[in-house]
């Protein structure tokens, strides 16, 4: 698990995206991307070889799901077993992820909170409690916030976010604290920015 302290709008100016989306909240990513230029003393963006392409568009996603290298590197070796197209599956696999699933699901802010509550203890899934970020749910599965979330603070906002989010329609939420999977998600369900080709093309070299 990679979680990112601090240096988010350099990142973000690095990738030229905004890896750490907020739930209901557009005017952090539009900071985020404010400034055109990536960070450094030489700020211009240089012209890039087709490796530097691919290298980028992986380290891209990667940190848009925040993993570490080797992680991100067993999900891939996962998708390439897997019938039909690499990439396609790599989305998937990596949508499917508990920690990613909460936050699509409008029951965490971000994807960084969502892995604190995995992490702490307070998501159950089908019942049972998960504390591993990178679980990955299958089709029926239900997830849920433990009881004692619902009397914090935070969760008021949660419930004041949810009042205008739409999750995607892979997702059956059937209450502010509870969500399950309806189905695997499809390519137009994802960021359609995301050039996963690239990514297959850089690890298959």
């Amino acid at each position: 698990m990679a979680r990112i302290t601090k240096g988010k709008y350099k990142l973000c100016r690095r990738e030229r995206y905004d890896l750490f989306p907020r739930v209901g909240d557009q005017s952090q990513s539009s900071k985020r991307l404010k400034r055109r230029t990536p960070p450094g003393e030489h700020p211009i963006y240089p012209r890039m070889s087709q490796y530097a392409v691919q290298f980028r568009e992986k380290q891209k996603v990667k940190r848009i799901y925040g993993m570490l290298e080797r992680q991100f590197r067993r999900f891939f070796e996962m998708a390439s077993k897997k019938e039909g197209e690499t990439g396609l599956a790599l989305l998937q696999l990596l949508e499917l992820r508990l920690d990613n699933f909460l936050f699509r699901a409008g029951l965490a802010k971000t994807r960084d909170q969502a892995r604190q509550l995995v992490n702490h203890g307070h998501v159950l899934v089908d019942g049972r409690k998960v504390d591993v970020p990178s679980y990955l749910l299958k089709v029926g599965q239900t997830v849920k916030l433990v009881d004692k979330i619902c009397n914090l603070d935070w969760y008021e906002e949660i419930k004041r976010i949810n009042e205008s989010y739409v999750c995607p329609s892979w997702i059956s939420r059937q209450s502010i604290s509870e969500a399950s999977v309806a189905r695997i998600p499809s390519r137009e369900d994802m960021d359609q920015s995301i050039n996963v080709q690239y990514i297959v093309e850089f690890y298959s070299k």
